[in-house]
């Protein structure tokens, strides 16, 4: 058997996203004794836990995005509540209810178009740096390996639950990373654009599928849009967008 045959066949096992997997952690105790939770009424505590659900299976991890389809409303809570409709067997008034007791005990809260829960982006987040250390540890070990003698015959447990988190994250960056090139649809410097899309965090991922179609919207020639490196470089998504003006109307005040 290769070197890499086994690696090869955990990434053909585990070819699925975190999203996709079908259990959720879930710490019992701090379910139990979370403070901020225990405020709110049980209608709530049970619309919560298919929220936590929906998070779970959402692209990103803990977090559900409104898109622009979803944006009809200018209360925010409620464009949430319709979305969770489809989802969740429970009426609008029933979630938009919940949400709103569930952010003023901040058990969730909103940044921007995004509804988070907390402790699942901070895992996700620990388990993503985790599966990087051992990613190019269990590299490290395998290249030695190949030039000595092994004296083991297998990794440890730990190591393979490593090597096994690292394949599904690395799978999740780079899907995420692939809508994000196709999105964005002027394609330079594509490997350099990956490595920089590797350093965001989940919420600016998250922040920039939001933002570019309304910035495509504002410059649809795609040859005067930054360069997708650049974009991302520059945290283009944190700035205002400023649309052309009507160039008709400019037209109409020179004739005049």
């Amino acid at each position: 058997m290769g070197l890499w045959q086994p690696m090869k066949e955990v990434h053909l096992i585990f070819t699925m996203a975190l999203r996709n997997q079908p259990y959720i952690p879930l710490y019992v105790q701090d379910w139990l004794t979370d403070e901020k939770l225990r405020e709110c009424s049980a209608a709530s505590v049970g619309i919560y836990s298919f929220i936590i659900c929906v998070m779970h299976k959402s692209e990103q991890y803990g977090i559900i995005l409104l898109k622009q389809k979803d944006n009809q409303n200018e209360n925010q809570v409620l464009n949430f509540a319709m979305k969770l409709s489809k989802h969740l067997p429970y009426p609008v008034q029933d979630i938009f209810d919940a949400v709103i007791e569930l952010l003023d005990e901040e058990v969730l809260y909103m940044d921007g178009l995004c509804l988070c829960q907390k402790r699942m982006i901070k895992d996700n987040e620990i388990s993503i740096k985790r599966s990087e250390a051992g990613y190019k540890g269990g590299k490290s070990t395998q290249f030695a390996k190949s030039n000595t003698q092994p004296k083991q015959q297998a990794n440890t447990e730990d190591e393979s639950a490593n090597e096994t988190e690292t394949l599904i994250e690395d799978n999740t960056i780079k899907e995420s990373f692939e809508k994000f090139w196709d999105l964005y649809d002027r394609k330079r410097d594509k490997d350099k654009t990956f490595k920089l899309w590797c350093k965001l965090n989940i919420l600016e991922r998250a922040s920039i599928m939001v933002y570019v179609p309304k910035y495509k919207e504002a410059q649809p020639d795609k040859q005067f849009r930054r360069d997708p490196s650049t974009f991302i470089n520059q945290k283009t998504w944190e700035s205002e967008i400023i649309k052309p003006k009507d160039q008709s109307t400019w037209r109409d005040k020179l004739e005049n």
